[in-house]
C-alpha cells in the first residue's frame, strides 16, 4: 500500500477520475489512507527515472489529496459517513479515536468519528477504550454523547463489568450514565459501589484530605445513584476525620472539597448517634481550625447543634467551650448564623449547663467579639444570642457609648 500511495501517477490517475471534491472516490481512497497512513502521514511522492531509481516529484495532485488528509479541505458529510461505515467495517475506529485526541490540531478526523458513533450500528469497541477516551468523546459528541452513552450499554459485557477498576473509571461516567435507564449501566453503578466498599476504612482519610479521584468518584456515587455504607468502622473513621479537621491534627491538601455530603453516606438511623459522638469528643479548636471547618462541612457542624435530643451536660458544654466561642471569638460568620438558627432559648440551655470555666471563656471570647466587631447590628444579634436581650441592651449600650467616647476623642485629638 505504502508503494501505491507513493506513486505519483495514483493521484494522477484519482484526480483525473474524483472530478468534483465530494465524490464518493475520494472518500473511499480516503479510507485506504487512513488505514494505513493514520499516524505517520501520507508516503512522499515518487516517480521512477530512466536508471530504475526513484525519486521524490512534486504534483498538483498529490497535493490535492495531502488537503483533505491534512484537513484544509473539508469532506462532505457524505464523505464522511462513507469513510465511517468503512472504518467500522474494517474495525478501525478506536484507532482514529486514539490518534485524533492525541491530535488536537486534527479537523480531518473528528467529523469522520462523531459519524461512526452517531450513524447506524455503533463500532466494535469496548468498555475500556470508552474509559480511556471518554472526555475526549464527551466533548466531541456534544449534544449527542448522552444519546451515544444510552446505545452503548449493549456493548458492556459482564467480563468488561468484573474488569472496571476506580482509576480506570472516569468520574463523569458515573454521573452521565446515572438515570439512563439501562439495566447494564444501573449493573456499572452496583459495580462502582462494590469497588468503593472494598476500600479499608483506613485509607479513607488520605482519600477525603487530598481530594483525589476516589474521592470525586465517592461523591459522584452519592449525589447520583447513591452510597451507604453499613460498617461500623467506616463511620467511626469520619467521625474522627472531622474531629481532626475541627482539633487542628488534619488540615485537607485541597481546601475547595467540602465533605457536607458525606453525611449521605450514613443511614439516617445512625446519624444521631454520629452526631452525639461528634460532640462528645470535640476538643482542640480553635478560631482558625473553626474557620477551615466551615469551609469543608458547614451543614455537617450546623447539624451537630441540633441533630439528636437529650443532649448530655458534657455535650452541651462542648458545644459551647469547643464551637461557640471560637465562632464569637472569631467572628465566624457561618458558624454563628448556624447558632442563630438553633435559636436563643435552645442555645441558652447549652450555655446554662456549661462549666464555669466554659462561662468564663465565653466571656473572653465575647470581649474580643465586641472590640473588632464595629457593625452594631450584628454585635447586637450576637449579643442578644448569647446573652438574651435584657442584658444584651445594658452590655450594647456600654460598649457602644466606649467606642462613641474613644472616636470622639480621636477626633478632638
Amino acid at each position: 500500500m505504502a508503494e501505491l500511495f507513493g506513486e505519483v501517477q495514483f493521484y494522477i490517475n484519482l484526480r483525473s477520475v474524483a472530478q468534483k471534491n465530494d465524490d464518493l472516490l475520494v472518500a473511499s481512497t480516503m479510507f485506504l489512507a487512513l488505514q494505513w497512513f493514520v499516524s505517520d502521514g501520507l508516503p512522499t511522492p515518487t516517480k521512477a527515472t530512466p536508471n530504475g531509481t526513484r525519486t521524490a516529484v512534486s504534483s498538483a495532485e498529490y497535493d490535492w489529496f495531502e488537503q483533505f488528509f491534512e484537513g484544509s479541505l473539508a469532506l462532505s458529510p457524505e464523505q464522511n459517513s462513507t469513510i465511517a461505515s468503512l472504518a467500522k467495517g474494517a474495525a478501525i475506529v478506536t484507532g482514529l479515536i486514539t490518534v485524533s485526541k492525541t491530535t488536537p490540531g486534527n479537523t480531518l478526523l473528528p467529523p469522520i468519528i462523531v459519524a461512526a458513533l452517531t450513524e447506524g450500528e455503533l463500532p466494535r469497541f469496548n468498555f475500556s477504550i470508552l474509559s480511556e477516551s471518554y472526555i475526549y468523546l464527551r466533548d466531541l459528541l456534544g449534544k449527542d454523547f448522552l444519546l451515544f452513552l444510552k446505545r452503548f450499554h449493549t456493548k458492556i459485557s459482564d467480563s468488561n463489568l468484573a474488569e472496571i477498576k476506580l482509576d480506570a473509571c472516569p468520574v463523569e461516567l458515573i454521573k452521565d450514565s446515572f438515570g439512563l435507564e439501562e439495566d447494564r449501566w444501573d449493573k456499572f453503578h452496583v459495580r462502582v459501589a462494590k469497588l468503593l466498599y472494598e476500600i479499608p476504612a483506613s485509607e479513607w482519610p488520605q482519600h477525603f484530605s487530598m481530594g483525589d479521584a476516589t474521592y470525586q468518584i465517592l461523591s459522584a456515587k452519592i449525589n447520583t445513584s447513591g452510597m451507604e455504607f453499613t460498617d461500623t468502622n467506616f463511620r467511626s473513621m469520619l467521625g474522627e476525620f472531622l474531629l481532626s479537621i475541627l482539633g487542628g491534627r488534619i488540615s485537607p491538601s485541597d481546601s475547595t472539597v467540602n465533605y457536607d455530603l458525606l453525611l449521605d453516606a450514613i443511614d439516617k438511623r445512625f446519624q444521631p448517634d454520629f452526631f452525639r459522638t461528634l460532640r462528645e469528643n470535640l476538643k482542640d479548636v480553635s478560631v482558625d481550625t473553626l474557620g477551615i471547618a466551615t469551609r469543608s462541612f458547614p451543614k455537617i457542624l450546623a447539624q451537630m447543634l441540633s441533630t439528636g435530643d437529650r443532649f448530655t451536660s458534657a455535650e452541651k458544654d462542648n458545644l459551647v467551650r469547643h464551637l461557640l466561642c471560637s465562632a464569637v471569638e472569631g467572628n465566624n460568620l457561618v458558624a454563628l448564623e448556624a447558632f442563630q438558627d438553633l435559636g436563643r432559648k435552645k442555645l441558652g440551655d447549652f450555655i446554662r449547663n456549661a462549666a464555669d470555666s466554659t462561662k468564663e471563656k465565653l466571656q473572653g471570647a465575647w470581649a474580643v467579639f465586641s472590640q473588632k466587631v464595629n457593625d452594631r447590628d450584628w454585635s447586637r444579634q450576637i449579643g442578644e444570642l448569647i446573652h438574651g436581650k435584657t442584658k444584651a441592651k445594658s452590655l450594647f449600650d456600654i460598649i457602644w457609648g466606649i467606642k462613641s467616647g474613644e472616636e470622639e476623642e480621636h477626633e478632638e485629638a
